[in-house]
């Protein structure tokens, strides 16, 4: 099967693989409790960010630390 006659089968079935994935973003009360929490782990304050990352837990949307920064995204059931 040639790409074009791929693309054709992938539109009749109504999927598009080229589109974006659903960007969600994080009510402000959760990115404020990021936001200390982050600050916290600067600090070297662990007690502090183990406390944060609790709460934001318990909202149900979980922190990702990465070298440079974080991202939150809904957490997984």
């Amino acid at each position: 099967m040639d790409a074009s006659a791929f693309d054709r089968v992938l539109f009749a079935l109504g999927l598009d693989l080229t589109a974006k994935p659903l960007q969600i973003s994080a009510p402000a009360e959760i990115c404020e409790l990021a936001e200390r929490r982050w600050a916290a782990k600067q600090k070297k304050d662990f007690t502090t960010a183990d406390a944060l990352r609790k709460e934001i837990a318990a909202a149900g949307w979980a922190m990702l630390d990465r070298k440079d920064g974080y991202s939150l995204e809904p957490a997984k059931k």
